[in-house]
């Protein structure tokens, strides 16, 4: 037990607990001698706990000032795979032990985690109504069904996750307990309460079972307590523990104008900061912008969820809100590249890094990483399409001068051999296109170096915003066709103030450089993206040692 309690504990920990599980291990249960080691363990770790909770006691109210410096939250520990499936996983397990310790591991301060409630009362942390998508639970059943001996039975799905290559090995959904004992004072929890609603577990009784574990642990000060329903915040902030309400009618049309008057409606405890946690794309930008305002001088502390992008993250924070809950906890808040420069985070296979991102629709996903790179995979039921996926890992290239390169597999070609992958260069910020029109901003800021597969290569200007223009830089170049399947191209864009030169290498032979002399812009972000036909087979392509 007291083993088991310490699994996790901060490396500080005192060597001297360290000795008494050393003592304990082939000691005789129940003799005097164990009961004594027991007992001093026991004093110890209590001591421990209450010695390193003294210094944040008040992480709840240490959340920077609105308006300030980015403050985030990692969202369900930053492995969530939020509207995109097996599409879009984040780089760590959701919503298990193994992903939050490496999400605090890669300095999260914050950690967003959801709870619901079994049929025995045990809290645990599981984002769905049921377990399916993340253990290895089958059948659709409630968690509320499930009893805390069933819970025990199950294993997580770990192939979903695949941050750095690191094989997580066999993980287990945990209990609030486990996180509470892990994490508690060290970094804030912001702890999502979800009853079931049912008559045996009624609105609120979540919230009020979250706070009998908070106030047991002594970590009032060092959670916010969340929710979609008011009524999970009230035994919370009788408790005087910081609440945030979510209202639950984002994306509709009344959202916007009901939010602020729902929040004030929830009625959270006096002289307690009040959050409220915003869709931040639950509106058009420009109604966010205006109703970010409006909350922060109503009084409010205003979160935004679930922003990935930096372009968003800009905004957000020009709006008043700094405060973001994030699938992505180490690259929202960079400036940087964060991988090494030159280094591709994908060439160990089936590896995810920070930063690589989908398209505002999402349900294009952003790869997989199964075959030793970005594999770009979607493909519409019907219609053409073309996307683009944001390499944010290793964005913004430093300077006006540098090399992006990607060596791209053509792994199933495209009816229409007009189809193309390519590189979206020199962006300003990491906004991106999905060529869609309405369904994201349509084209960003930057150039379309573009592979079709009859070997033709063609750079385009693209002007994004309101100007929404594309026009071809010089013209196109002729390399060789590719007419087989799983062909390699190596494309390499040569960046310099005045123009980009491309060399194109196929099969060992090389094409180029062919220069596009064009300066409008010179961001460091870049995309990979492909286009594919109408019908018949569809383009699929794979992004391997990508470098800048």
């Amino acid at each position: 037990m007291i083993s088991s309690q310490l699994q996790g504990a901060s490396p500080s920990t005192p060597a001297s607990l360290a000795a008494y599980l050393a003592d304990l291990q082939g000691a005789s249960p129940g003799s005097p001698a164990t009961m004594g080691v027991l007992a001093a363990a026991v004093a110890a770790s209590t001591a421990y706990a209450d010695a390193s909770r003294a210094l944040p006691q008040a992480l709840a109210s240490s959340v920077p000032a609105q308006g300030g410096a980015l403050y985030c939250a990692a969202h369900r520990a930053g492995g969530s795979a939020q509207g995109g499936g097996a599409n879009y996983q984040g780089p760590y397990p959701e919503e298990f032990l193994e992903g939050y310790r490496a999400a605090v591991a890669a300095g999260v301060t914050c950690l967003n985690v959801h709870v619901r409630m079994l049929a025995d009362g045990a809290l645990v942390c599981m984002h769905d109504a049921t377990p399916d998508r993340t253990t290895t639970a089958t059948g659709s059943i409630n968690v509320a069904s499930y009893t805390t001996a069933g819970w025990r039975q199950l294993t997580g799905t770990p192939q979903n996750w695949t941050g750095y290559g690191v094989n997580w090995g066999t993980v287990y959904p945990p209990f609030l307990e486990d996180v509470l004992r892990e994490f508690g004072g060290r970094v804030l929890l912001m702890i999502e309460a979800d009853s079931a609603g049912t008559t045996a577990q009624p609105a609120g009784s979540a919230g009020a079972a979250i706070t009998a574990a908070l106030v047991r642990h002594g970590l009032t000060a060092c959670a916010i307590v969340t929710s979609f329903q008011a009524a999970e915040l009230t035994a919370p902030a009788a408790a005087g523990i910081q609440t945030m309400y979510f209202p639950p009618n984002y994306g509709t049309t009344g959202y916007l104008a009901s939010a602020i008057t729902t929040a004030m409606a929830a009625g959270w405890g006096a002289g307690l900061p009040q959050n409220v946690g915003i869709n931040a794309f639950g509106g058009t930008q420009a109604q966010i912008q205006a109703y970010i305002p409006a909350l922060v001088s109503a009084g409010f502390r205003v979160w935004a969820w679930t922003v990935i992008r930096r372009s968003d993250a800009a905004w957000l924070q020009a709006a008043g809100c700094s405060l973001l809950i994030t699938d992505e906890p180490v690259y929202l808040p960079s400036a940087t590249a964060v991988s090494t420069s030159g280094q591709d985070p994908t060439a160990i296979s089936a590896t995810w890094p920070h930063g690589i991102l989908p398209p505002y629709n999402i349900a294009y996903g952003r790869g997989n990483v199964a075959h030793g790179g970005v594999q770009l995979d979607y493909v519409p039921a019907s219609g053409s399409l073309q996307y683009w996926v944001t390499y944010g890992s290793l964005c913004p290239a430093a300077g006006t001068t540098y090399t992006i390169q990607a060596s791209i597999a053509y792994d199933q070609l495209d009816s229409d051999t007009s189809r193309w992958a390519g590189l979206y260069v020199c962006c300003p910020d990491d906004s991106v296109t999905t060529g869609s029109a309405g369904t994201s901003p349509g084209f960003a800021n930057g150039y379309t170096i573009i592979l079709r597969q009859t070997g033709q290569l063609a750079c385009y200007l693209d002007n994004g915003g309101a100007t929404q223009t594309q026009s071809q830089v010089g013209s196109s170049q002729s390399t060789t066709a590719i007419t087989v399947a799983g062909t390699v191209a190596t494309v390499a864009v040569a960046v310099s103030p005045t123009a980009l030169a491309v060399t194109v290498t196929i099969a060992s032979t090389a094409y180029g450089p062919f220069t596009f002399t064009d300066s409008t812009y010179r961001g460091g972000y870049f995309h990979i993206g492909k286009a594919c036909g109408s019908s018949g087979t569809r383009l699929i392509c794979t992004f391997k040692n990508v470098s800048a």
